[in-house]
């Protein structure tokens, strides 16, 4: 159960990302600074939180 989870929370959060950074690309924020402080998030999240899961 804590496996099933687990996997819909990764899968929730994969499909919340990909939206953002699809919005990030070709929608309004196209500003470098932005990037880098999402692309920092991204790192924190996919390496601090998710990764010991």
């Amino acid at each position: 159960r804590t496996k099933y989870y687990t996997e819909r929370l990764t899968g929730y959060l994969d499909q919340w990302r990909n939206h953002v950074f699809n919005e990030m690309r070709t929608g309004v924020t196209k500003c470098r600074p932005l990037w880098e402080i999402a692309n920092g998030i991204k790192l924190l999240m996919c390496q601090h939180v998710l990764g010991p899961l």
